[in-house]
């Protein structure tokens, strides 16, 4: 009895083993269920409809019709600063070793698209063969944008926008694109700012995400109006002008406000801007 006894105990210990292995998508959503009932709010990470998926950091976790109100909780920093007050769809980034350092949302009647809007911290990444050849794809496009902004001609901008448009929308919020080419607006709009401003290029990120490629630049100083966009964005000390690598091309698809007290945290460290 005792030799079969060991026997059983034997065979069984790897069954224990296997079924006691954690899925990591399973614990990826418990943290970030976890984060979110603290940042969001219990009501509504119940309300949600939760989603996994796969990021260049880790994970990207979903709470899609969350209606996350300011008039229920605080939010992130900066979310009830610079952006609507209700964000229907939010998300948190879930990292390989279960830290999450990113969370956003949508506007109050827009769905998250499937892009992955996790970004990886520029200290963390390496100097892949594939981060060399974005580098090399992208530099043309940064350089047209900051010829644009410090010689004062932001018709320059419009070789970069395309079919998509230029959206503006809060920092982080993974708003969907504007769905048409509205280079006379943003043109205008900047000719405007730039006549009376003097922007600064505080740095950029040329790898600030996949599915597409992303690269962003951080200004200071650029005067423009956010109340023509109906963004609330008038008291935000920088903006961002984010582009997006689609099908013909480098395209400038977004401009953001820019926290540098609450977003930087987000964007990890800025490289310098290379045609200053």
């Amino acid at each position: 009895m005792m030799r079969a006894h060991f026997r059983f105990i034997f065979f069984l210990l790897p069954l224990l083993v296997v079924a006691c292995q954690e899925n990591p998508e399973k614990r990826a959503e418990q943290v970030a269920i976890e984060q979110m009932m603290r940042t969001v709010g219990i009501d509504a990470v119940n309300r949600s409809h939760i989603e996994v998926r796969p990021s260049a950091v880790g994970w990207m976790v979903v709470f899609s019709d969350a209606k996350a109100s300011c008039k229920e909780s605080s939010l992130w920093p900066g979310a009830c600063r610079f952006a609507s007050n209700v964000y229907r769809d939010v998300y948190a980034c879930v990292e390989r070793d279960w830290r999450i350092r990113q969370i956003g949302g949508s506007g109050a009647s827009e769905s998250l698209a499937m892009e992955d809007l996790c970004q990886a911290p520029l200290s963390e990444q390496t100097a892949t063969p594939a981060l060399t050849a974005i580098m090399s794809d992208l530099m043309p496009s940064i350089e047209i944008v900051q010829r644009a902004l410090a010689e004062n001609r932001p018709d320059l901008l419009r070789s970069l926008i395309g079919n998509e448009g230029v959206a503006a929308t809060g920092f982080a919020m993974g708003a969907n694109f504007k769905g048409f080419n509205n280079a006379d607006e943003i043109i205008a709009a900047f000719s405007d700012a730039l006549d009376k401003s003097k922007p600064v290029c505080v740095g950029f990120v040329p790898n600030a995400g996949t599915l597409p490629d992303k690269a962003i630049l951080v200004y200071r100083n650029l005067a423009l109006d956010w109340s023509q966009f109906d963004v609330d964005g008038d008291n935000a000390d920088g903006l961002t002008i984010q582009l997006f690598k689609l099908p013909e091309g480098w395209q400038f698809v977004y401009i953001t406000p820019f926290d540098f007290d609450v977003h930087s945290d987000i964007i990890g460290p800025l490289q310098d801007c290379p045609f200053d």
